[in-house]
């Protein structure tokens, strides 16, 4: 079977089904159709690193991202007993995360932060304006500035097509998360892991998220002054807010169903 024989779109079409590594180390450099093809008419680059060597994550860091950085859609970065040392070994190739300008989302697993890492939620973030989906699972942060952390949550909530955030970063203290001090108009769905939860703050957060559908958090424990509030008449409703779906997930509180005024049809306690 002769594949220059296939349509320019049918070709396309079946890259999508072969890995990057694979498709370079087949069509790279065989004749310049199927270089043209891959480097400039080819869109959709996914990367997920789970499953490479060491050996394959220098041969892509160093002879093929390079060529593709604004073709790159998908990237995720995983740091573990099978991968160890992926994220310092992909950021020591002289790669940031903002030179994937197209990236539609990204997911980082189980790293531990690195100045290049930090460099880019500081300031390299904004470059990804088509950035809809964001996953921090299981990641570290090294350092205990909380000024630092409160401008990283503040950079993803101005992203301003982030449709989706998955926030579970282990700090350096005892604080989880902090409060987002912009609003995000484009966020809809949204997890965090948060061991506790004030009234106040969870109800601040919606605030910042007008627009947000599905809400799932993990706590341990919720406070909340009800003499305060009764006091003060300040008691939030979330009939107002667009959510279909929130849940809360590892309670432990006696009066969280008395802290909501909430539609049974889209909030659900999980104990």
């Amino acid at each position: 079977m002769n594949l220059e024989q296939f349509s320019n779109e049918l070709l396309l079409y079946l890259f999508e089904f072969i890995t990057p590594l694979d498709l370079f180390r087949t069509f790279y450099n065989l004749n310049s159709h199927f270089n043209d093809l891959i480097l400039i008419y080819f869109q959709n680059y996914c990367f997920d690193f789970r499953s490479l060597s060491r050996q394959e994550l220098q041969i892509i860091c160093q002879n093929y991202i390079p060529l593709i950085f604004d073709k790159v859609i998908y990237l995720h970065l995983f740091d573990n007993d099978g991968t160890p040392g992926q994220g310092a070994d992909f950021f020591n190739y002289n790669i940031s995360l903002d030179q994937f300008t197209c990236l539609k989302a990204l997911t980082l697993s189980s790293m531990e932060w690195h100045s290049k890492i930090d460099e880019f939620f500081s300031f390299g973030i904004q470059k990804l304006h088509h950035l809809t989906y964001l996953k921090l699972d299981d990641c570290y942060f090294i350092n205990d500035d909380v000024n630092k952390t409160r401008q990283i949550i503040d950079q993803i909530w101005s992203l301003p097509k982030l449709i989706c955030c998955y926030w579970n970063v282990k700090p350096y203290g005892d604080d989880y998360f902090y409060l987002p001090t912009v609003v995000s108009l484009s966020l809809q769905n949204l997890y965090i892991k948060n061991p506790e939860w004030k009234f106040k703050e969870l109800s601040r957060l919606l605030v910042k998220t007008p627009n947000l559908q599905y809400f799932s958090t993990e706590f341990s424990h919720f406070a909340y002054n009800f003499n305060n509030d009764n006091k003060n008449k300040t008691k939030t409703s979330l009939r107002n807010l667009p959510l279909k779906r929130l849940k809360l997930t590892y309670l432990w509180s006696q009066n969280i169903d008395k802290s909501f005024e909430y539609n049974a049809k889209f909030i659900l306690f999980k104990y």
